[in-house]
């Protein structure tokens, strides 16, 4: 029998560039963006979260070789992330193209809104985006200001 799991994942990472100011790719590209967590779940199993300080998962490894699909939202990012850091810096096995799915994309293909918090709200979703957690992450992500030393 093959399998038909697929797992779903999603990075949190760091940089001093701005992804706003410099696009998706010059981002993923920075030397100094990189991964703070990833959560990933296989099916509907409870999410996992990955962080730099262990190995990379070999479960998901596994299924990447085996040529199963991954899906995230907006998964350009995702793909880049995975492309220019998971696999030169942690050990993740290469994605192919092929394998990416984006449920942003399919969102918008049914009309229907391509953020995750209003996709969330359209489908009347049982569990939705978390917006405080969502604003302390990002507070975590963007390097602060230098402070001014006095003696």
């Amino acid at each position: 029998m093959q399998d038909t799991s697929i797992y779903h994942i999603d990075y949190e990472t760091k940089s001093t560039a701005n992804l706003k100011l410099v696009g998706v790719y010059r981002y993923a590209e920075h030397p100094s963006t990189d991964i703070l967590c990833m959560g990933f779940a296989r099916n509907a199993e409870p999410v996992q979260i990955w962080t730099p300080d262990f190995p990379w998962p070999a479960e998901l490894n596994e299924h990447i070789r085996q040529g199963f699909p991954i899906f995230a939202h907006n998964a350009q990012f995702e793909r880049l992330i995975t492309k220019n850091i998971a696999v030169t810096r942690y050990g993740c096995a290469p994605v192919a193209l092929e394998q990416w799915f984006c449920t942003a994309a399919m969102a918008a293909a049914m009309a229907l809104p391509r953020s995750l918090e209003g996709l969330g709200e359209a489908l009347n979703l049982p569990i939705q985006k978390d917006m405080e957690g969502s604003r302390h992450m990002l507070k975590m992500t963007k390097p602060r200001k230098g402070q001014k030393v006095t003696q």
